[in-house]
């Protein structure tokens, strides 16, 4: 577990799996929640104010949800790269 860990916390590990949930999660984001972002847009524009975040319906159970759509790729991300390292050092 602890050999597990080390390359799961290494450098070029969670800089390849933060790329990853980066691109991944903006895909997933733009798919389920574009709609309110471009209300929101919209809503900035005419009153800067983030209590627009409740007028578009992006309360505390979104908010998570949307925190969870960057975290899972980062997470599938870490995980498979720590496996192929793992197998690719077995050989």
């Amino acid at each position: 577990m602890k050999y597990w860990l080390k390359i799961a916390l290494c450098k070029d590990t969670r800089n390849s799996a933060f790329r990853i949930a980066i691109f991944v999660g903006t895909v997933l984001a733009s798919i389920n929640y574009g709609d309110r972002f471009l209300e929101l847009v919209r809503l900035m524009r005419v009153i800067p104010s983030l209590k627009n975040l409740t007028c578009i319906g992006l309360g505390m159970k979104e908010l998570l949800k949307i925190a969870l759509t960057y975290l899972v790729p980062y997470c599938v991300s870490t995980y498979c790269s720590v496996q192929s390292y793992r197998k690719f050092r077995n050989r």
